[in-house]
């Protein structure tokens, strides 16, 4: 058993790391690419993860103590919810894709948007407004 000032300070210094490595992603998300921040992203949560489930929790369990109050606390999952300036964005969006692929449709036959679009057509593009669509309507954190 570790003594309780050791404990203390081993998560006060776990508790800052994680805070910075937070505070890290937030600015990589900020100036870098898209992929970069996958990258990174997967990264932190490495980090973060090993570090509650191999040292803080542990120590937190043997010292309850020192556990933070957000961790004494049930989980509750949270909902995925678009903020109003999204669903706008997103409603507007779907107001110009559905109206492109219907003038489309109007206008050229569908024995000839298979020869004259590449790769899957005219059903991919639907598709993938259909399935922004279905994101609109249930908002998700991940696919699965």
């Amino acid at each position: 058993m570790l003594p309780d000032d050791v404990a203390r300070e081993i998560a006060r210094r776990f508790s800052e790391a994680s805070d910075q490595c937070g505070k890290s992603l937030r600015v990589v998300m900020t100036h870098q690419s898209l992929g970069q921040v996958k990258v990174y992203g997967k990264l932190v949560g490495n980090f973060m993860g090993h570090s509650y489930t191999n040292v803080l929790a542990p120590i937190w369990h043997a010292n309850p103590g020192l556990a933070p109050v957000e961790m004494q606390t049930p989980y509750v999952a949270p909902k995925a919810e678009l903020a109003p300036e999204s669903r706008e964005a997103l409603e507007a969006f779907l107001m110009a894709a559905r109206s492109s692929i219907e003038f489309t449709k109007q206008h050229i036959p569908e024995d000839q948007q298979k020869s004259l679009f590449a790769y899957g057509g005219m059903e991919e593009v639907v598709e993938a407004a259909d399935a922004i669509a279905a994101f609109l309507a249930e908002p998700r954190f991940k696919d699965d």
